[in-house]
């Protein structure tokens, strides 16, 4: 039935699917045409409704052209699953399907509103993607997506949990869980996006699965959240990015290299806790990094807590314990990279889990600000 302008949808059952219907966007300059039994382009609320979607190429639900969909739980909580078997075609890699604009845009995802106005309001639903190369809840073009008291849960490799582009906002509130078990699968990822994630939780298990990702020109602020990455890194930070991180608890679990070599070539790290990096596009950018009440532990000892490459980087820490190995910090550059890794460092009241940490400093600039305890709690070790 419909109310003024809102459609309410409330039933016990599933609807027999309608025909796939397409909707066309242009997003970076590119004609997108995205296929999905259900493109609401009206305000809509869903109680005790379950969507269920077998195919990698459909989006299970679309939201356009400034509409609103609610969903709420009734009696029981609203389910939203993606699962497909599909396998690659022959002529597909992994790597370049990750880079298509299949899977960068969205239209293979489960979920995704497009534009400014449009927004998706998801209150005590549960939300399951079990197909690779599928996100779970995609924002793009300025769309708004807000998640209170949600589960979401994504099983396959390249499979991230949120994805906020092209200057979307995401907020996660109030006891959500964002679960990736696939490799190459951010709980949260920031293309150009922003998000805020209060009183929640995110977990990863595979590797090249960050907590969270970023790229490009972005801020978000964590506070009060409890994290744990397996094999993966805690933060990446690319580009232009202002992060907060207040009153949160993380932690990494991971096997962990020593290999200068491997940190300096290789920037896609498997295991690490915060990295942040830059390229020639964000030459003169500074990439912001403030650690408030915090604690940040990190598993092997061969792992640094923070790692900067090619990074022009202010970072500030007050009233926040360090538990980590012997390496608190690695700055350098990229080999042939033309950036000058450039930090300065501002610290009070820390705490750290030995008497002694290394930085190890290979061709950077780091400028410290602290209380007089740094200085005896911290070597600096030339890496040639």
């Amino acid at each position: 039935m419909t109310i003024g302008k809102i459609l309410i949808i409330t039933t016990m059952f599933l609807f027999v699917s309608p025909d796939i219907q397409s909707y066309t966007e242009t997003i970076d300059d590119k004609e997108l045409t995205y296929y999905s039994k259900y493109i609401l382009d009206e305000d809509t609320l869903f109680n005790e409704y379950d969507f269920i979607c077998n195919s990698l190429n459909e989006v299970n639900i679309l939201v356009v052209k400034g509409a609103k969909l609610t969903i709420y739980p009734g009696r029981n909580i609203s389910k939203i699953v993606k699962a497909s078997s599909r396998s690659l075609l022959e002529e597909e890699s992994e790597e370049d399907f990750s880079n298509s604009d299949n899977y960068k845009y969205g239209l293979t995802a489960n979920i995704v509103a497009i534009g400014e106005g449009s927004q998706i309001h998801i209150n005590g639903a549960t939300i399951i993607v079990d197909c690779p190369f599928s996100d779970a809840i995609v924002a793009l073009k300025g769309a708004r997506i807000i998640i209170k008291n949600t589960t979401i849960i994504t099983k396959q490799k390249y499979s991230k949990g949120l994805v906020s582009a092209f200057y979307s906002y995401v907020e996660v509130l109030d006891k959500t869980s964002i679960r990736t078990e696939g490799d190459f699968s951010p709980c949260i990822e920031l293309k150009n996006g922003y998000a805020d994630a209060t009183s929640s939780y995110l977990y990863s298990i595979g590797e090249g699965s960050s907590l969270i990702r970023t790229f490009g020109e972005l801020e978000t602020n964590l506070f009060s959240l409890i994290g744990n990455a397996t094999n993966s890194q805690l933060l990446v930070l690319f580009g232009n990015s202002k992060v907060g991180i207040y009153d949160c608890d993380f932690t990494v679990v991971g096997k962990g290299v020593n290999n200068a070599d491997y940190y300096k070539n290789d920037i896609n790290l498997n295991n690490g806790g915060i990295i942040l990096y830059q390229n020639e596009d964000y030459e003169g950018y500074v990439c912001e990094l403030n650690i408030f009440n915090s604690k940040l532990y990190i598993q092997n000892s061969e792992i640094p807590l923070i790692s900067c490459f090619d990074a022009e980087t202010t970072i500030t820490v007050d009233n926040t314990n360090f538990d980590f190995g012997k390496i608190f910090m690695r700055a350098d550059m990229i080999e042939n990279s033309k950036i000058e890794t450039k930090i300065e460092i501002t610290m009070r009241n820390f705490s750290f889990n030995e008497t002694k940490q290394i930085i190890q400093v290979g061709d950077s600039n780091i400028d410290y600000h602290a209380d007089e305890r740094l200085l005896e709690k911290i070597q600096f070790i030339k890496q040639e």
